[in-house]
């Protein structure tokens, strides 16, 4: 069993698999992803434009708030993890899983939902970037894995309440993505005459974001928020990167939302701002609060990694 002494060092098995090389190149490649978002934020429609999507102009729109997200929040918090790691900070690569799967997340979208035999622009050029890009950030989620904390830090207890609270608000999310969102926009699609300007305009991203989100992220979300409910070691020791994760997507959500409010889309909505203002306010306070029981009072540093 993992020793844990704070102030102090971790000791056991656990000092054995987190040697000084590993901490180092998962902390430059925490760097290089997020040198990736920057790239790909100030190449895009919202800074100098040196990739032309083949998307609509609601899409675009929706671009431009996910790379504010990702050059202004994702790529600082992975530039912060890596430093972190690189420092042996306890627990800092939970810190970092969140920023890499969002990568991932968002590169696929901008790498597969693009619209090549409707709109112009030469995204193809940027493909292998973005491929890269997601490569890379799907290395640092696996080498975030082969670096584990404990499910609490010393000091701080992880509470039956915080499990049924942290279990809640996954489920909730899950639910309102779910049922709020993704099943009116299917049920749109099914239609003869559907009316969904997200489908019509462009159905490939349409597609994938259904794919990405309800073949992946909504099951993930909905395992770990169970899990909690049942008070599993595994489930407390996922809650910290998957509220993160979240929290960064609502971000990334309510940034598009007021991306097509201000480019006057036509399917943008100031009621979708404020609710996902308040989304996302939420998840951001109980990612914050969750990394907290499970960061150290006092600095530990991983063995072998100084």
């Amino acid at each position: 069993m993992d020793t844990v002494h704070s102030p102090g060092h971790v000791t056991g098995p656990l000092a054995t698999r987190t040697p000084a090389s590993h901490s180092t190149w998962l902390a430059m490649a925490l760097f290089a992803l997020g040198l990736v978002l920057v790239v790909v934020a100030l190449a895009g429609p919202g800074a100098f434009g040196f990739v032309s999507y083949r998307t609509s102009e609601s899409g675009r729109a929706q671009i431009v708030g996910a790379d504010i997200v990702g050059m202004s929040i994702v790529a600082p918090l992975s530039f912060l993890a890596g430093f972190r790691v690189l420092r042996g900070h306890l627990g800092a690569t939970r810190l970092a899983i969140a920023p890499a799967l969002f990568a991932a997340y968002d590169l696929a979208q901008l790498a597969l939902g693009e619209e090549y035999f409707r709109y112009s622009g030469d995204v193809a050029v940027f493909f292998p970037f973005l491929v890269g890009g997601f490569t890379l950030a799907m290395v640092v989620a696996a080498g975030c894995c082969r670096i584990d904390s404990p499910p609490a830090a010393p000091g701080r207890v992880w509470s039956r309440g915080r499990d049924r609270m942290v279990g809640g608000i996954l489920l909730a999310l899950v639910a309102a993505i779910a049922l709020g969102m993704h099943l009116p926009a299917y049920l749109d699609a099914l239609s003869q005459r559907p009316h969904n300007l997200g489908y019509l305009e462009t159905p490939t991203a349409f597609w994938v974001v259904k794919f990405l989100d309800l073949g992946i992220v909504i099951p993930a979300i909905a395992a770990i928020g169970f899990g909690l409910l049942r008070r599993r070691a595994w489930a407390r020791r996922a809650a910290a990167p998957a509220m993160a994760f979240c929290a960064l997507l609502a971000s990334a959500v309510l940034a598009m939302a007021v991306a097509m409010v201000a480019d006057h889309a036509p399917d943008g909505s100031t009621v979708g701002v404020a609710v996902w203002a308040v989304i996302a306010a939420l998840l951001g306070w109980a990612a914050v609060d969750v990394q907290r029981v499970h960061a150290p009072k006092r600095t530990a540093v991983l063995a072998g990694s100084r």
